[in-house]
């Protein structure tokens, strides 16, 4: 999944990537990639709060420090632990993106997640014949 994710470029998975073995390998890729993710974790992850913007996931050998986005969404009433390696916005770097940029990128994911759900059940497409993007239009 990884490599599936372009240079410069921001991958947002859900639940299902959420192991802690699989975090580690995502924060063991080279410096020059720049692969960036957004990646929600399970809730019954018990985090430790160190210094700095840095929380630990986890306990045992897979346990690492990251930058979690924890959020609420009032209308559905559910809570959300997002793990990125995105860069934080701070007075000395404002090269980076804030923890509402962060839950916006997630959000922006679902709604497109709710749009295949859509034309799966509604519109009955569970597989599209194409991938071209005139063939998807018509």
């Amino acid at each position: 999944m990884t490599e599936a994710i372009p240079t410069n470029a921001v991958g947002v998975m859900d639940r299902g990537f959420a192991s802690l073995s699989y975090l580690k390998l995502m924060t063991m890729q080279k410096e020059e990639d720049k692969k960036y993710y957004v990646l929600r974790i399970n809730m019954n992850y018990k985090l430790e709060y160190g210094e700095g913007n840095l929380i630990k996931v986890g306990g045992g050998k897979d346990s690492g420090w990251y930058r979690v986005v924890n959020f609420c969404d009032i209308q559905t009433r559910s809570e959300y632990r997002l793990v990125t390696n995105l860069p934080n916005k701070t007075p000395d770097n404002q090269e980076g993106i804030t923890d509402f940029e962060v839950m916006k990128i997630y959000r922006k994911c679902w709604q497109i997640e709710l749009l295949r759900k859509f034309l799966k059940m509604h519109l009955k497409l569970a597989n599209l014949i194409t991938k071209n993007p005139k063939g998807i239009e018509v």
